[in-house]
């Protein structure tokens, strides 16, 4: 009798084995391999995506410099298969991505500290017609814009309807990242809205109709149809204001330099926060910044890093505010998801010098920002796969 009931017992352990795996399977994360440019095909798992501890995500804008997953701000960013993805507010699929695409992401924690998101939206500052062509680059729905820092040795023609995706100084020249082809029916911008001595509104060069004066002085974006030498607006928003209301921490990436009420960015969104080591006067820096949200269109600058410098603001005694999320790491620590780093392991170029794939530094621009292939995490410009 002790044979059968072994072999019984044996074949109950294997059945329990099996469904064991396979609901672990069904559990887990699908097929990890790299699905198409950009894509991780991973499968959130349910305990993921809603264990942000309560924090509700932390609204990331910058530019994409690495796939696998998605890079930003020095940020491992991972999403579904599936991801919904828009380009300027228009469906897409993650093969659509391309390293120099500034996006907007809500990146949610899990429960090891692994960053990921469900959405991506891939944000222009300027969509339309190619208007000029100058010596540093072009001038597109009237705004100038900066091609120095692109390798790609495309040309553009006047007329060309175009997308430029790109970071703006506080010159308001926008230094594009990427510039691709675009929907001849889209017409798009955004930036810091100006009043001239006129009595008109514009962002950049282009004179705006449908803008309330309130407006001015904030970052909007702006989308419309021509109207005789301007555009007629028909949406209108600012970049925070697109995130849920449960977003409370930012990590933005822009060019700055200090006001006297706390940072200036050439993007036009509104920053508080002084910093120590004093910013360097007179010109602007490439940098990513870290705080907490302020309102509909501002947010408290705590953390600041440009290039290999970090800053931290100021507390209302002038000391430094408690270690944040831009601080040192300590020596022998490993940087975490606690922003600006990630959760990136720190290789060579992490902290923002050169990575060991990348070229000798090109011309300089603010902020030692340097046109070419990407450092392993830094800032050392655009690269990877296209």
């Amino acid at each position: 009798m002790s044979g059968p009931l072994l072999s019984r017992r044996r074949l109950v352990w294997l059945l329990a084995s099996a469904l064991g795996s396979t609901l672990a399977w069904r559990r887990g994360v699908a097929d990890p391999s790299d699905r198409g440019i950009g894509g991780t095909g991973f499968s959130l798992r349910p305990a993921d995506e809603d264990s942000d501890r309560g924090i509700g995500g932390t609204g990331v804008i910058g530019t994409i410099r690495k796939f696998g997953s998605i890079i930003v701000n020095d940020l491992r960013i991972s999403y579904p298969a599936d991801v919904a993805v828009r380009i300027d507010g228009r469906p897409a699929a993650p093969a659509d991505l391309k390293i120099g695409q500034v996006v907007r992401v809500t990146a949610f924690s899990g429960a090891k500290g692994a960053l990921s998101t469900r959405a991506i939206d891939v944000a222009s500052e300027a969509v339309g017609p190619v208007e000029a062509i100058t010596p540093a680059g072009l001038v597109v729905l009237g705004q100038t814009v900066s091609t120095e820092a692109l390798k790609d040795g495309r040309t553009w023609k006047i007329g060309d309807h175009v997308a430029v995706s790109g970071l703006r100084r506080p010159d308001g020249a926008i230094v594009a990242s990427l510039i691709e082809p675009a929907p001849g029916d889209l017409y798009k911008t955004a930036g810091p809205v100006r009043r001239g001595a006129d009595g008109v509104t514009r962002i950049g060069r282009l004179a705006l109709s449908g803008v309330a004066g309130a407006a001015e002085g904030q970052r909007l974006i702006v989308e419309g149809h021509p109207e005789g030498q301007g555009l007629a607006v028909t949406k209108s928003s600012g970049d925070i204001a697109l995130f849920p209301a449960s977003v409370k921490k930012l990590s933005i990436e822009a060019y700055v330099e200090p006001s006297a009420t706390g940072l200036r960015l050439g993007s036009g969104q509104a920053a508080s926060g002084h910093f120590t080591p004093a910013l360097p006067a007179g010109r602007p820096v490439h940098a990513v910044i870290t705080g907490l949200r302020e309102g509909e269109s501002g947010f408290k600058a705590l953390n600041l890093r440009a290039g290999a410098q970090h800053y931290r603001a100021q507390r209302a005694d002038g000391a430094q505010s408690p270690p944040g999320a831009a601080a040192s790491p300590a020596a022998g620590q490993t940087p975490g998801t606690d922003l600006p780093y990630g959760n990136l392991p720190p290789p060579a170029g992490y902290y923002g010098q050169p990575g060991p794939d990348s070229p000798p530094p090109g011309p300089g621009l603010p902020g030692g920002f340097s046109p070419g292939r990407s450092g392993n995490g830094g800032f050392g410009g655009f690269g990877g796969r296209r």
